[in-house]
């Protein structure tokens, strides 16, 4: 496949400044473990003196209709088989597409910044060493490296993968058969392709141990990178053929070379979350941003316009029932929030809005789900001093505060 075919606009991005940074990891002797992927730990019980995970022990309350909800106890620990999808590819999606989203909004003059995914695939894992102490360390500094040549400095987010699936196809330049999507494994009817039969998955009762799982992997750690950027270049055949190293920037959306990794913001969260559903456990290692992206935290309105995304592809990308991470209350015929004062989609902007994904109840109505993000009750005073609630729902999130607390909600700073 020739440079062009998967490549921006040409940068001065030069095949002997990519091998120089290539070069200063091969040698040496220091390879990559071999983590576990996530979901492949224990579930918190009784003895561990945390709330059992799976058991109603939480109340949140929905930070747009302002209703609450026993929920079921969950850890967030990537680990953990029951709460992995939510406290891990879900919270770390949202986190790196509000950051992406954020940078490009703020920095953009027009549509010139873009969405761009790159892989980055070093030899097998034989050649695959370095000089460094920490060789993860020195994978994410030479995949940086990388990026920020053949793209400039805005940067973005490198998601390293240890292993390749035995039913994945394999990373090879000279296929001209090997397309974006097989690789990107995005479309059909779910975005989780071979991994929603490997990944545990507790509802089903797939819960595989670690040997399970790592019987059907090889070991081949690779990077899976998202950039905010104007264009990627560098000239990869050259590069791969001097030093083994696979570098492409996929396109698995459109049917033709588009330049175009992302499209949207819904690509982009869709795309992450699924990169990060079986990422390298490095010891709560799971990715790490660069460049001036890094530096830039998200705005709140942004934080909330990506975990609306997120959580719309939840059950589409993860399998994560969407009940779980969202409000479904019905807000059609609400007695303390009217529907005029309800965000369906949940961004929390104040919108007056139908959702998209309103629904017929049982009598042939329209149901309509608030959709809003679910928070902790200790959030409670928060959400009171953020919004001008109606005085019933007020009463209400403050009778739940203090019936959890123990005292009344302190007053505002």
């Amino acid at each position: 496949m020739s440079d062009s075919a998967k490549s921006s606009i040409r940068t001065g991005a030069s095949k002997s400044d990519a091998v120089d940074i290539i070069e200063s990891f091969r040698r040496g002797s220091n390879v990559l473990p071999e983590p576990p992927l996530p979901g492949h730990g224990s579930a918190y019980t009784e003895d561990d003196e945390r709330p059992t995970c799976g058991e109603e022990a939480t109340i949140k309350v929905c930070d747009n209709c302002g209703s609450h909800h026993s929920i079921d106890a969950t850890c967030d620990r990537w680990e953990c088989p029951r709460c992995y999808k939510r406290g891990g590819p879900l919270k770390g999606g949202e986190q790196i597409t509000a950051k992406m989203v954020n940078y490009r909004d703020k920095y953009a003059r027009g549509d010139e910044l873009k969405f761009h995914r790159v892989v980055i695939v070093p030899p097998p894992d034989e050649d695959f060493a370095t000089v460094a102490a920490d060789p993860l360390d020195k994978f994410y500094e030479v995949c940086g490296d990388l990026l920020e040549l053949g793209s400039g400095h805005h940067g973005g987010v490198r998601i390293p993968h240890p292993y390749r699936h035995a039913d994945e196809p394999e990373f090879d330049p000279d296929d001209d058969d090997l397309d974006d999507r097989d690789i990107a494994l995005v479309g059909g009817d779910d975005d989780q392709g071979i991994w929603k039969h490997t990944l545990p998955d507790w509802d089903s009762g797939h819960t595989p141990s670690w040997e399970e799982t790592r019987a059907k992997l090889s070991h081949e750690p690779h990077m899976h990178c998202y950039l905010v950027s104007e264009k990627f270049w560098l000239p990869t055949t050259e590069i791969y053929e001097e030093t083994g190293w696979f570098i492409r920037r996929l396109e698995p959306y459109g049917d033709e070379d588009n330049s175009v990794s992302c499209f949207n913001l819904d690509d982009l969260a869709r795309s992450v979350m699924y990169a990060l559903s079986h990422c390298g456990d490095y010891d709560g290692d799971h990715y790490r941003f660069f460049g001036a992206l890094a530096n830039e935290p998200a705005s709140e309105s942004q934080k909330r316009r990506a975990s609306r995304v997120c959580r719309k592809y939840a059950n589409h990308v993860l399998g994560l029932n969407t009940g779980s991470v969202t409000c479904e209350k019905d807000v059609s015929e609400d007695d303390e929030v009217t529907p005029e004062r309800v965000t369906y989609t949940g961004d929390g902007s104040g919108s007056s809005s139908p959702s998209t994904d309103a629904e017929g109840d049982d009598e042939g109505g329209e149901r309509m789900p608030c959709g809003g993000r679910l928070r902790h009750w200790r959030a409670i005073p928060d959400l009171l001093e953020k919004r001008d609630w109606p005085p019933p729902v007020e009463a209400r999130l403050r009778r739940v505060y203090e019936d959890e607390a123990g005292e009344p909600v302190p007053p505002p700073d």
